[in-house]
């Protein structure tokens, strides 16, 4: 997902699971919707190569990267050169639009 896999994210995961494979749970984790904290620690034991950390931000720039103008003008751009270098056109075609 790109985006880190949490403590908590990881404990409602585990129950998940657990309830889609008819696993028999303890009550807290129907209660709370998640596995707890000791399940986790012995997770954690079982699987220490696995790291577990807080999604950071995704930057103004990077979420407004990709909307209509921008693949607008990717198109155009590529239209364009296609138009001047029919070599690099796909066989049969000669416009992408």
């Amino acid at each position: 997902m790109f985006y880190g896999l949490t403590t908590r994210y990881c404990r409602q995961i585990a129950y998940e699971m657990a309830k889609m494979n008819n696993v028999p749970v303890p009550e807290s984790w129907k209660e709370n919707q998640m596995a707890g904290m000791d399940w986790f620690r012995g997770f954690r034991e079982r699987f220490p190569e696995m790291s577990l950390r807080k999604p950071e931000n995704c930057s103004l720039a990077r979420a407004t990267a990709l909307n209509r103008e921008t693949v607008k003008i990717f198109f155009d751009n590529l239209q364009n050169v296609l138009s001047r270098s029919p070599a690099f056109a796909p066989k049969g075609k000669r416009n992408i639009c």
